[in-house]
């Protein structure tokens, strides 16, 4: 058995109720192992594994089963208690087991309905272990330069076949489309007449719903009545997909626009939990709430 998977089963035999402590909001946790240095800040990545189990013991998501740590982007809390404020409880090496409420983890974080299987207000047990924390701009910009000496005749080959299929799809649309320098397409649907999206520092606050190229939903934040439940983020800083720093960016408060965002400018060769597939091409509907 890897070792690795011994954190989870151990957590899974033992009941470990009777010694959670109350952080902010809802959240609980346990500290396993406890190391000396600083914790985690906003703007920077830290590199972990991460198991999410929801109340019928379906694991969400669970890195420690193929060994293959991820870049946890550090971001400004969504809620009090929420995921954001579990990482930044914890400094390199140290592991910990969290309890956060299912119903805000659904909602804020995964911006989808909670599966009807799940009772309001049950938990998700997340467990976390740290490997190293790094200044979220130097390791993006030394991953940036080792795939781009990396890039290989195969990923080369991928990317042409996507932009063929991405072609195929703008055929298909029957809507005159803009290429970017850097891959993405897009079209203006409805012109705003606010002022334009500058390139760092605003907040862009935004109401979206996102689809694979077959037409599929998979991310929106507007009710079932249709009634919009903006994002907030602050645009330059990293704090979502590369192809949305790109294309809000000189945009207009009140626009409506349709963007196609190839994979690599959205999640690359990594998948989004079980929600979005490595390599996806995501196609957003976008309007322009609102810029801070």
């Amino acid at each position: 058995m890897k070792k690795a998977l011994v954190l989870i089963l151990v957590l899974q035999l033992l009941d470990l109720s009777a010694q959670f402590r109350r952080g902010g909001g809802d959240l609980q946790f346990f500290i396993i192992k406890d190391e000396p240095g600083p914790t985690a800040n906003y703007g920077q990545l830290v590199s972990m594994n991460m198991s999410i189990k929801d109340a019928t013991g379906k694991f969400i998501k669970n890195t420690f089963k193929d060994q293959k740590p991820l870049l946890f982007p550090v971001k400004h809390s969504l809620y009090d208690g929420d995921i954001y404020e579990a990482v930044t409880m914890l400094s390199k090496g140290d592991s910990a087991h969290f309890l956060l409420t299912a119903d805000s983890m659904y909602a804020k974080v995964f911006h989808q309905d909670m599966p009807k299987e799940l009772k309001k207000g049950s938990n998700l047990e997340v467990v976390i272990k740290v490997y190293d924390i790094f200044n979220q701009k130097d390791r993006l910009d030394e991953l940036k330069k080792d795939n781009e000496v990396t890039l290989n005749a195969q990923e080369i080959d991928r990317r042409k076949k996507e932009e063929d299929q991405i072609k195929k799809y703008i055929a298909s649309s029957g809507m005159e489309f803009t290429k970017t320098p850097s891959g993405i397409y897009f079209v203006v649907l409805s012109e705003g007449k606010g002022s334009k999206i500058g390139k760092n520092g605003l907040t862009a606050v935004i109401n979206y719903s996102g689809f694979f190229m077959d037409g599929t939903s998979f991310e929106t934040t507007y009710n079932e009545d249709g009634i919009g439940r903006p994002a907030h983020f602050v645009i330059g800083k990293e704090e979502v997909i590369k192809g949305w720093d790109e294309i809000l960016v000189g945009k207009k408060e009140g626009d409506q626009f349709k963007c196609i965002i190839p994979s690599h400018l959205a999640f690359g060769n990594r998948a989004k939990g079980s929600v979005i597939p490595a390599n996806s091409v995501l196609i957003f509907d976008i309007d322009v709430a609102g810029i801070r």
